[in-house]
């Protein structure tokens, strides 16, 4: 699923790896049925709080309930109203597409 947008592990890992941050949450805005998020969070173990937006309040439900288990967590609403409630120092905010 990553196809041309596989570019985004090793960009996200450099950047990541290069700061002396220590990373609290990924927070993905718009992530859909999570797909990337999921790859994300694998891909980034040492974060402790991955966070999906998603503006469909229906498709929210069915991440839940998809990735129940995982150390994902998945939030109905606007992207950029929920963040500005939210955000914390020690957050990295992506986009996938």
């Amino acid at each position: 699923f990553l196809g041309h947008h596989v570019a985004i592990v090793p960009a996200l890992r450099a950047a990541l790896e290069t700061d002396d941050v220590r990373y609290a949450t990924l927070c993905e805005i718009g992530c859909g049925c999570g797909r990337a998020l999921q790859h994300l969070a694998r891909e980034f173990p040492t974060i402790p709080r991955i966070v999906g937006l998603d503006l469909c309040a229906e498709q929210t439900a069915r991440n839940r309930e998809r990735y129940a288990g995982e150390r994902m967590e998945f939030e109905a609403g606007d992207g950029l109203a929920w963040i500005e409630r939210h955000a914390e120092p020690g957050w990295v905010y992506f986009v996938y597409g």
